[in-house]
């Protein structure tokens, strides 16, 4: 168990070091992949300084981008002089930004803005968005988006359509992908297939050479927990069309591809056209662990250059790592710098025994 603090959403790897921001706070960290120790970088001079307010992030050259998930800005952190620069002030002030790096060419980065239903070209050197594309569409819930071959595919949360922007000549379309009323929570992209779930125990198929729509079916042993009302805590087994998506995320990672789940209770595996079922770890909820904060049970963070899928589990305040080799799962045990604990008292934040803090580390820091 590793403390609610140091848990994020989402890791940036370069070589054998990750960069990340806390879901709870502003803190920046990174983890050296080696030693598995954290460190404090700094952290994002936000005003506000509370859940979600950044949490993409990406590293250039000596600079630290962190972008906005429910922030109004884009910071850029100079890692030699460890100063903050505010970029794009106030840029993201309508909605929750739900900001996300596509694919970077040279010095500029295409993001993809949730909130905006926009993609944006913005200059990692001269801290400016050079250019903006709004996917202009009253019905669409605007969901994932994913870069693929010099395209973009967007997913409708609401309907079954995946909105394709080419970056070659600045045209979207749309492809229906099934005649369900479901949309799209995931996308994922492995080889010319772009792989895509939502609230059905469905992984559809669509093959962007041929054309061509297939779709897998899902064992009747994927449910669904119930999180609210008397019958909290029990799983919903035979129905067609869940409450919540049955997947957070999917990630590619060699030849096969590993749906997240949101609240349901296996990892599902797509390889080649194979489907396989993995057991979490200690992954029965109960009446405790309903409770939490978080109602999602994972979120998908990266895959590391030993081939390792990592994920950070909400349900038991931990990071898990799956071995893409052989589908094991193990804990990703790591340690704390003293310097973490200090600045999270300096900045007011409560430290909890159970949620994997150890008030003896604390007192050999402080004294």
């Amino acid at each position: 168990m590793i403390i609610e603090q140091v848990m994020s959403d989402f890791w940036y790897i370069e070589d054998r070091t990750a960069w990340f921001i806390s879901t709870w706070n502003c803190f920046l960290y990174k983890m050296n992949l080696n030693t598995r120790k954290i460190d404090c970088v700094g952290i994002i001079p936000d005003e506000r300084n509370s859940m979600h307010l950044y949490v993409n992030c990406l590293k250039y050259c000596n600079f630290i981008f962190c972008f906005p998930d429910l922030g109004k800005h884009i910071y850029r952190f100079d890692l030699r002089n460890q100063q903050w620069e505010r970029l794009c002030e106030n840029y993201f002030m309508e909605k929750r930004a739900g900001v996300k790096a596509l694919t970077i060419n040279k010095n500029i980065v295409i993001l993809f803005s949730k909130g905006l239903n926009a993609l944006l070209w913005f200059d990692l050197i001269k801290g400016k968005i050079l250019k903006r594309f709004t996917i202009n569409t009253d019905e669409a819930e605007i969901g994932q988006a994913i870069y693929h071959q010099n395209r973009v595919f967007i997913t409708d949360r609401k309907r079954p359509i995946v909105y394709v922007y080419d970056l070659t000549n600045d045209t979207i379309s749309d492809r229906l992908i099934s005649d369900s009323q479901c949309g799209f929570n995931t996308i994922v992209s492995v080889r010319n297939d772009i792989l895509l779930t939502g609230n059905e125990k469905y992984i559809y198929k669509w093959d962007t050479y041929e054309n061509r729509i297939s779709r897998y079916e899902l064992s009747d042993d994927i449910g669904e927990y119930v999180v609210q009302g008397n019958q909290r805590g029990k799983i919903i087994y035979d129905i067609e069309k869940f409450v919540n998506p049955i997947f957070i995320s999917s990630i590619s990672a060699g030849n096969k591809v590993y749906f997240v789940p949101f609240i349901t209770n296996k990892l599902v595996c797509l390889e080649e056209e194979y489907i396989s079922y993995i057991n979490m770890i200690d992954e029965e909820e109960n009446k405790d662990t309903l409770s939490r904060d978080c109602a999602v049970k994972f979120t998908e963070l990266a895959v590391t250059v030993n081939n390792r899928i990592v994920l950070c589990s909400y349900k038991n305040s931990q990071y898990e790592t799956i071995c893409v080799d052989n589908d094991e799962f193990n804990l990703l045990k790591c340690e704390l710098s003293g310097n973490i604990c200090r600045q999270l008292s300096e900045n007011g934040e409560l430290l909890h025994e159970s949620k994997g803090f150890k008030l003896d580390d604390y007192i050999k820091i402080v004294m």
